[in-house]
């Protein structure tokens, strides 16, 4: 009876363990600081816009050039966001770097949307360029 209990008793404990090791770590959504979530929107803007580069290709609205050179500005912003990172010591951007990044983003979105769109007409104003959204643009 004494090695049954033991046995029961033991096979608890594994399991205990496990669920507690199996717990996430990431925090709720509701403690992203504002800090954190700015962060956050930056790349979300910058796997958006290259979403956007793809798709073009794909469609064959653009070509393989224009796509790369499309692509390499928006690395060298991914580049200069990896860079402010680090140099904040692995800490959430600044408010005036977050600033900096979406100018460049703003810029590279009016940027492939002119790639996409040579035809039209430069949108004169933000209410007409895209908002790196989910989009097809």
């Amino acid at each position: 009876m004494r090695k049954f209990i033991a046995g029961i008793f033991s096979f608890l404990l594994v399991v205990m363990t496990g669920l507690a090791m199996a717990q996430d770590s990431t925090p709720a959504a509701g403690s992203i600081t504002p800090a954190r979530k700015g962060t956050f929107e930056v790349r979300e803007r910058l796997r958006n816009q290259m979403r956007r580069i793809t798709q073009g290709q794909k469609s064959g609205v653009l070509s393989k050039d224009q796509a790369g050179a499309l692509r390499d500005s928006l690395k060298s912003i991914g580049d200069k966001v990896k860079s402010y990172f680090l140099a904040n010591g692995k800490k959430p951007l600044t408010d005036d770097q977050k600033v900096e990044i979406n100018g460049l983003l703003d810029a590279n979105s009016k940027a492939i949307y002119q790639a996409k769109h040579p035809k039209e007409a430069a949108p004169t104003d933000s209410a007409a360029v895209p908002d790196d959204s989910n989009e097809t643009n």
